[in-house]
């Protein structure tokens, strides 16, 4: 593939300026999701492991 060729197909017949940023607001969506649940995924964990602990304490009381 020559550079000519690769910048004719980055360009995408004029309208890669669109379908860039569609891609990249795309995968830039995703990965805050990712981030977002993982960090959810986390909190809810920590805050089970707290309730455990909490009950275990009120029962050894």
């Amino acid at each position: 593939m020559s550079v000519e060729a690769f910048s004719e197909w980055a360009s995408m017949g004029r309208h890669g300026l669109y379908v860039w940023l569609a891609y990249g607001s795309s995968f830039v969506t995703l990965l805050l999701l990712v981030i977002g649940t993982r960090m959810a995924f986390r909190r809810a964990l920590r805050d089970i492991a707290a309730d455990v602990a909490a009950e275990q304490e009120n029962e050894s009381q």
